[in-house]
Protein backbone atom coordinates (compact mmCIF):
# COMPACT_ATOMS: atom_id res chain seq x y z
CA UNK A 1 0.00 0.00 0.00
CA UNK A 2 1.33 3.56 -1.11
CA UNK A 3 0.40 4.82 2.13
CA UNK A 4 2.83 2.64 3.65
CA UNK A 5 5.96 3.97 1.49
CA UNK A 6 7.29 6.30 3.76
CA UNK A 7 6.79 3.89 6.81
CA UNK A 8 9.17 1.11 5.10
CA UNK A 9 11.78 3.33 4.97
CA UNK A 10 13.14 1.91 7.53
CA UNK A 11 13.99 1.64 11.69
CA UNK A 12 17.42 1.70 13.45
CA UNK A 13 19.09 0.32 16.25
CA UNK A 14 19.57 2.98 19.18
CA UNK A 15 23.10 4.43 20.18
CA UNK A 16 23.47 4.12 23.91
CA UNK A 17 23.77 7.64 25.47
CA UNK A 18 27.62 8.49 26.70
CA UNK A 19 28.95 5.13 24.80
CA UNK A 20 32.51 5.29 23.60
CA UNK A 21 32.10 2.73 20.90
CA UNK A 22 32.83 4.11 17.74
CA UNK A 23 29.59 4.32 15.37
CA UNK A 24 29.43 1.60 12.47
CA UNK A 25 29.21 2.42 9.11
CA UNK A 26 27.63 -0.17 8.09
CA UNK A 27 24.58 0.87 10.32
CA UNK A 28 22.16 3.70 9.93
CA UNK A 29 20.37 4.44 13.73
CA UNK A 30 17.03 4.86 14.06
CA UNK A 31 16.84 8.19 14.67
CA UNK A 32 19.10 9.67 11.97
CA UNK A 33 17.23 7.25 9.26
CA UNK A 34 14.49 10.33 8.29
CA UNK A 35 17.87 12.95 7.44
CA UNK A 36 19.32 9.89 5.61
CA UNK A 37 16.22 9.62 3.46
CA UNK A 38 15.12 12.90 3.03
CA UNK A 39 19.27 13.65 1.71
CA UNK A 40 18.61 10.77 -1.10
CA UNK A 41 15.61 11.64 -2.17
CA UNK A 42 15.91 15.43 -2.56
CA UNK A 43 19.30 15.38 -3.93
CA UNK A 44 17.50 13.53 -6.94
CA UNK A 45 14.79 15.76 -7.11
CA UNK A 46 17.36 18.71 -7.14
CA UNK A 47 19.75 16.99 -9.64
CA UNK A 48 17.42 15.72 -11.50
CA UNK A 49 14.42 18.12 -12.23
CA UNK A 50 14.97 20.89 -14.66
CA UNK A 51 13.14 24.81 -13.91
CA UNK A 52 10.00 23.22 -15.64
CA UNK A 53 9.17 20.15 -13.71
CA UNK A 54 10.40 21.62 -10.18
CA UNK A 55 7.48 23.48 -10.90
CA UNK A 56 5.05 20.86 -9.91
CA UNK A 57 7.42 20.37 -6.61
CA UNK A 58 6.59 22.08 -3.67
CA UNK A 59 9.55 22.29 -2.26
CA UNK A 60 11.49 26.05 -2.49
CA UNK A 61 14.76 24.45 -2.18
CA UNK A 62 16.97 21.34 -1.02
CA UNK A 63 17.54 22.59 2.36
CA UNK A 64 13.80 22.66 2.86
CA UNK A 65 13.31 19.65 0.84
CA UNK A 66 15.47 17.33 3.05
CA UNK A 67 13.42 19.40 5.92
CA UNK A 68 10.18 18.72 5.39
CA UNK A 69 10.90 14.76 4.32
CA UNK A 70 13.14 14.33 7.08
CA UNK A 71 10.34 14.97 9.63
CA UNK A 72 8.13 13.25 7.89
CA UNK A 73 9.73 10.20 7.30
CA UNK A 74 11.06 10.26 10.89
CA UNK A 75 7.77 10.73 12.67
CA UNK A 76 6.16 7.38 10.57
CA UNK A 77 9.20 5.52 11.52
CA UNK A 78 9.32 6.31 15.09
CA UNK A 79 5.78 6.31 16.29
CA UNK A 80 5.46 2.73 14.15
CA UNK A 81 8.57 0.97 15.60
CA UNK A 82 7.36 2.41 18.89
CA UNK A 83 3.84 0.71 18.73
CA UNK A 84 5.35 -2.68 18.11
CA UNK A 85 4.13 -2.70 14.57
CA UNK A 86 7.54 -2.96 12.55
CA UNK A 87 10.94 -3.84 13.26
CA UNK A 88 14.27 -2.41 12.09
CA UNK A 89 17.24 -3.29 10.53
CA UNK A 90 19.91 -0.76 10.23
CA UNK A 91 22.18 -3.01 8.39
CA UNK A 92 19.31 -2.94 5.55
CA UNK A 93 19.06 0.87 5.90
CA UNK A 94 22.26 1.77 4.90
CA UNK A 95 22.59 -0.78 2.03
CA UNK A 96 19.00 0.93 1.05
CA UNK A 97 20.96 4.30 1.11
CA UNK A 98 24.02 3.27 -0.76
CA UNK A 99 22.01 1.11 -3.42
CA UNK A 100 19.37 4.00 -4.17
CA UNK A 101 22.15 7.08 -3.80
CA UNK A 102 23.77 4.68 -7.34
CA UNK A 103 20.37 5.24 -9.49
CA UNK A 104 20.58 7.62 -12.60
CA UNK A 105 18.39 10.19 -13.56
CA UNK A 106 16.23 7.39 -15.39
CA UNK A 107 15.18 5.43 -12.47
CA UNK A 108 14.34 7.60 -10.22
CA UNK A 109 11.39 6.13 -7.79
CA UNK A 110 8.38 7.05 -9.15
CA UNK A 111 6.89 7.10 -5.87
CA UNK A 112 7.17 10.54 -3.14
CA UNK A 113 9.48 9.07 -0.54
CA UNK A 114 10.08 5.49 -1.71
CA UNK A 115 13.28 4.37 -2.15
CA UNK A 116 14.82 1.72 -4.57
CA UNK A 117 17.23 -0.95 -4.05
CA UNK A 118 16.88 -4.63 -3.29
CA UNK A 119 17.67 -3.91 0.19
CA UNK A 120 15.32 -1.18 0.93
CA UNK A 121 11.93 -3.60 1.48
CA UNK A 122 13.94 -5.15 4.46
CA UNK A 123 14.65 -2.10 6.38
CA UNK A 124 11.25 -1.93 8.59
CA UNK A 125 9.91 -5.41 8.43
CA UNK A 126 6.62 -6.29 9.85
CA UNK A 127 6.44 -7.24 13.24
CA UNK A 128 3.15 -9.51 12.91
CA UNK A 129 3.72 -13.23 12.54
CA UNK A 130 1.26 -15.27 10.61
CA UNK A 131 -2.26 -15.55 11.62
CA UNK A 132 -1.89 -11.98 13.53
CA UNK A 133 -5.18 -9.34 12.25
CA UNK A 134 -3.97 -6.62 10.24
CA UNK A 135 -6.93 -5.00 8.51
CA UNK A 136 -5.47 -3.88 5.00
CA UNK A 137 -2.00 -3.32 6.22
CA UNK A 138 0.72 -5.57 4.39
CA UNK A 139 3.87 -3.63 5.75
CA UNK A 140 2.70 -4.63 9.62
CA UNK A 141 3.51 -8.58 8.57
CA UNK A 142 6.35 -10.64 8.77
CA UNK A 143 5.33 -12.17 5.11
CA UNK A 144 4.06 -8.53 3.55
CA UNK A 145 0.69 -10.07 3.05
CA UNK A 146 -2.82 -9.03 4.80
CA UNK A 147 -5.46 -10.95 3.96
CA UNK A 148 -7.16 -10.09 6.97
CA UNK A 149 -4.85 -11.73 8.80
CA UNK A 150 -1.06 -11.69 8.27
CA UNK A 151 -0.64 -14.72 5.47
CA UNK A 152 2.98 -17.01 6.47
CA UNK A 153 5.90 -15.32 5.24
CA UNK A 154 7.67 -16.89 2.21
CA UNK A 155 11.26 -18.64 2.98
CA UNK A 156 13.32 -15.17 2.28
CA UNK A 157 11.28 -13.05 4.36
CA UNK A 158 13.88 -12.32 7.30
CA UNK A 159 16.92 -12.80 4.60
CA UNK A 160 19.09 -9.26 4.05
CA UNK A 161 21.71 -9.56 1.08
CA UNK A 162 24.88 -8.02 0.59
CA UNK A 163 24.91 -5.54 -2.58
CA UNK A 164 25.36 -7.81 -5.64
CA UNK A 165 23.17 -10.50 -4.28
CA UNK A 166 19.72 -11.08 -3.88
CA UNK A 167 17.46 -14.10 -1.88
CA UNK A 168 16.80 -17.34 -4.24
CA UNK A 169 13.47 -17.85 -2.44
CA UNK A 170 14.78 -22.26 -3.75
CA UNK A 171 17.52 -22.03 -1.01
CA UNK A 172 16.13 -20.26 0.84
CA UNK A 173 19.45 -17.54 1.01
CA UNK A 174 21.67 -14.85 -1.33
CA UNK A 175 22.90 -15.74 -4.91
CA UNK A 176 24.73 -13.16 -7.11
CA UNK A 177 22.37 -11.49 -9.19
CA UNK A 178 21.59 -13.05 -13.00
CA UNK A 179 23.26 -11.41 -15.85
CA UNK A 180 21.87 -10.40 -19.15
CA UNK A 181 19.74 -12.96 -20.41
CA UNK A 182 19.34 -15.44 -17.29
CA UNK A 183 15.82 -16.57 -16.25
CA UNK A 184 13.88 -14.38 -13.34
CA UNK A 185 10.80 -13.53 -11.91
CA UNK A 186 11.67 -9.75 -10.44
CA UNK A 187 13.51 -7.00 -11.14
CA UNK A 188 15.91 -7.80 -8.25
CA UNK A 189 17.08 -10.44 -9.30
CA UNK A 190 18.93 -8.63 -12.15
CA UNK A 191 22.30 -7.46 -12.17
CA UNK A 192 21.44 -3.84 -12.53
CA UNK A 193 20.73 -1.77 -14.69
CA UNK A 194 19.23 -4.72 -16.45
CA UNK A 195 15.75 -6.09 -15.33
CA UNK A 196 13.27 -8.89 -15.98
CA UNK A 197 11.23 -8.38 -19.05
CA UNK A 198 8.11 -9.28 -18.21
CA UNK A 199 6.86 -10.60 -21.65
CA UNK A 200 10.45 -13.03 -21.78
CA UNK A 201 10.60 -13.63 -18.59
CA UNK A 202 14.99 -13.12 -18.33
CA UNK A 203 17.37 -10.03 -17.33
CA UNK A 204 17.85 -7.79 -19.85
CA UNK A 205 18.72 -3.74 -20.81
CA UNK A 206 15.57 -1.35 -19.63
CA UNK A 207 13.65 -0.47 -23.00
CA UNK A 208 14.62 2.66 -24.57
CA UNK A 209 11.50 5.85 -25.24
CA UNK A 210 9.56 4.56 -28.31
CA UNK A 211 9.41 0.50 -27.56
CA UNK A 212 6.09 -1.27 -26.96
CA UNK A 213 6.45 -2.77 -22.75
CA UNK A 214 3.80 -4.16 -20.96
CA UNK A 215 4.89 -2.59 -17.20
CA UNK A 216 7.10 -0.02 -16.34
CA UNK A 217 9.76 -2.00 -15.16
CA UNK A 218 10.55 -2.57 -18.97
CA UNK A 219 11.79 0.91 -19.45
CA UNK A 220 14.64 2.79 -18.60
CA UNK A 221 12.20 5.82 -18.16
CA UNK A 222 9.89 3.86 -15.45
CA UNK A 223 6.97 4.97 -17.63
CA UNK A 224 5.27 2.25 -19.83
CA UNK A 225 1.63 3.99 -20.96
CA UNK A 226 -0.33 5.40 -24.20
CA UNK A 227 0.00 3.85 -27.31
CA UNK A 228 -2.47 2.62 -29.45
CA UNK A 229 -5.04 0.39 -28.22
CA UNK A 230 -4.36 -2.06 -25.82
CA UNK A 231 -0.72 -1.54 -26.79
CA UNK A 232 1.50 0.58 -24.66
CA UNK A 233 5.23 1.87 -25.06
CA UNK A 234 7.90 3.44 -23.05
CA UNK A 235 7.40 7.31 -22.92
CA UNK A 236 9.88 9.87 -21.02
CA UNK A 237 8.70 10.44 -17.38
CA UNK A 238 8.61 13.78 -16.22
CA UNK A 239 10.80 14.31 -12.55
CA UNK A 240 10.19 12.34 -9.38
CA UNK A 241 6.92 11.16 -10.66
CA UNK A 242 5.42 14.60 -11.58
Amino acid sequence: MRAWAALSLGLFAVVGCGSNTPADPTVIPLGDWGREAAAVECAQIFGCCDATERVAIRYADEAQCREMIADLVQSGVTDAVRMGLVLYDGKAARRCIDETTAFDCLHLPDVPLYLLGPSCRKVTPGASPAGSPCEDLDGICQSAVCNGTCAAPGPCWNVTCDIGQYCEPALPGCAPVKADGAACADNFECTPPSVCMRATGVCGPPLSDGAACEVRGDCASSNCSGGTGSTQICQPRLCDGV
